[in-house]
């Protein structure tokens, strides 16, 4: 192969790469797409649940004319887990593949024991918001990475 062929072949799949967005060009289109619901779960699910968070705090500190200990930790707390997770899940697709659902997993399974007290209902409806959302995307990304041959990275299939 002459270099000009070899520059014009690196050339295109550059175009292709900046096309597409993704870098992901040479993979499965539905892996693609799986990949993509994981990332947007994901960053959903850190998003809100971060959210909640500050605003339940920020709504504390404003009817208690103060703030205290544990209306400033639990924000921190809720930031410093779940924003790892999604990041880790996002830019490392393998250890996203592990830690999701075992994140899922823990919390549907824990939340029942550590909120003994709460109504049925409202214990149902944290363990589906908290726990389903990981759980999901960490099961599609497991579902397309066995479809790309268990890499997710372009030009690495089965690695």
């Amino acid at each position: 192969m002459t270099e000009d062929a070899k520059d014009k072949g690196a050339e295109n799949e550059d175009k292709e790469k900046t096309a597409t967005g993704t870098g992901y060009s040479g993979l499965e289109p539905a892996a693609k797409w799986m990949r993509f619901l994981a990332r947007v779960i994901t960053g959903l699910w850190a998003g809100f649940w971060i959210f909640f968070a500050v605003a339940s705090s920020a709504h504390d500190f404003d009817t208690r004319d103060g703030a205290s200990l544990g209306g400033l930790l639990i924000p921190l707390a809720f930031t410093a887990v779940l924003l790892p997770l999604a990041f880790t899940a996002w830019r490392w697709e393998k250890i996203g593949r592990i830690v999701l659902p075992i994140a899922g997993l823990a919390v549907i399974v824990a939340y029942p024991f550590v909120a003994r007290n709460f109504p049925a209902f409202m214990k149902a409806f944290v363990m589906a918001t908290l726990g389903l959302p990981p759980l999901s995307a960490g099961i599609l990304l497991i579902a397309a990475g066995r479809i790309d041959g268990g890499s997710g990275i372009p030009g690495q299939a089965g690695t």
